[in-house]
């Protein structure tokens, strides 16, 4: 009887961009090699990334061709980066090519994890069944870049670019065996457009940490509401955020805006131009246990942006026992309770402060919202919920359990 471990693909962005896709794509690798399969991490080098791995326009009129770059990680994890011909138009790095169809081929079971379905193509054209898990629709992954771009990349972005990318996302919708969103709101995305399977469409949030991510002994009030991410992200709406703070200050003072994650120039001139320099701790990327501190040490965490698939970081706010506040973004609208774990507010700086204020008004107050904040990632975004969903997902696509081996 053969024994051997399943070999599972894991088809995804490159981990070098930060954010949601890379931390959940990590957590679901490392949860398959867990259960005992043989996973290789595979995504499509991103050409500002890994620049000699693509053909660009102007080295493949020379001969040059995209290649694979093989490498392990430090678990012994087999990671794969794709090239591709002319990555210029983006689509490309998404279409079926030989190296694609190589590794999909050579794997028992396929999985692809991204912002957008898009990420799936290669495993849709190919007709392998697999899974998807997503954040948004194509459309909702690209708003804030399209709207970005300057005129003549919009142009060419809207006669080339998007209509590729759509034939794509169309391609998925109609061959991928199961859909999984992050989020209520992303799998509404998808059951929103026309001919979409809705028995094909599911949701599998991204679970957290929270023997890691714990509340401090004690709660005492700080005076310091935090934001993590990418600020310099247009979806995040640094722009609001600020003005939210200089709204608050008004209510209280001594407030002040810890942002933890990469570092953006923009931002700090839009800090610097309202002279809130002294107002707004700039804490750069976070070692994990760093972040943690970080979170410990906040009255509320605020979520700014315009779209949200989920904001895992909301979820690690929370079971840190800190109370969320949020726009109305999608994602964040499947934790944030209004009085319970926190308030959604509309996009709108003097609501987002009022509803701070009522946070930190009372340290009484603000123990109940911790306690609410844990029991609600306990019940809902632990491991064992994750493991549970994964596993009934597994069953429905592949008629198995994702541990059986």
């Amino acid at each position: 009887m053969d024994r051997s471990p399943r070999r599972t693909l894991i088809i995804t962005l490159p981990p070098q961009l930060l954010g949601g896709v890379a931390s959940k794509a990590r957590l679901f690798a490392d949860h398959l090699t867990d259960l005992g399969h043989d996973v290789t991490f595979s995504y499509y080098a991103a050409h500002r990334i890994d620049p000699d791995i693509n053909a660009t326009f102007a080295r493949a009129l020379v001969g040059g061709r995209p290649i694979v770059k093989s490498s392990r990680r430090s678990n012994g994890m087999r990671e794969e980066a794709i090239g591709c011909w002319i990555p210029e138009l983006e689509c490309t790095y998404t279409s079926v090519s030989s190296r694609w169809r190589e590794l999909i081929s050579s794997h028992d079971r396929v999985v692809a994890i991204g912002g957008s379905p898009i990420i799936a193509n290669p495993a849709a054209r190919l007709g392998v069944p697999h899974i998807l898990w997503y954040a948004d629709d194509l459309r909702g992954d690209r708003e804030a870049r399209r709207r970005a771009m300057s005129w003549p990349r919009r142009i060419f972005n809207s006669i080339v670019i998007e209509p590729a990318l759509r034939r794509q996302q169309r391609c998925v919708f109609d061959k991928t065996t199961l859909m999984l969103g992050v989020s209520e709101y992303s799998a509404a995305r998808l059951r929103a457009h026309d001919g979409v399977r809705h028995d094909a469409v599911g949701r599998l949030p991204i679970p957290v940490d929270s023997e890691f991510f714990q509340p401090p002994q004690e709660i005492e009030l700080t005076g310091k509401i935090g934001f993590a991410g990418r600020i310099g992200d247009a979806r995040k709406n640094p722009a609001l955020l600020i003005e939210a703070l200089m709204s608050l200050k008004r209510h209280i003072p001594n407030a002040k805006l810890c942002i933890a994650g990469p570092r953006d120039s923009d931002v700090e001139a839009m800090i610097k131009a309202r002279g809130l320099e002294n107002d707004v701790e700039l804490l750069g990327v976070l070692e994990r246990e760093d972040l943690r501190n970080f979170y410990q040490g906040l009255d509320a965490f605020v979520i700014s942006s315009e779209r949200e698939g989920l904001a895992i970081v909301g979820l690690e706010a929370l079971a840190s026992g800190v109370p969320v506040v949020s726009t109305r973004c999608g994602g964040p609208e499947d934790y944030v309770k209004d009085g319970v774990t926190g308030y959604l507010a509309d996009f709108d700086p003097e609501e987002i402060a009022a509803r701070l204020t009522e946070i930190m008004a009372s340290v009484v107050r603000r123990k109940l919202f911790a306690e609410a904040c844990r029991q609600t990632v306990e019940q809902n975004f632990s491991m064992q919920v994750f493991s549970e969903t994964l596993d009934r997902a597994w069953s429905w696509v592949w008629d198995e359990s994702v541990g059986s081996l």
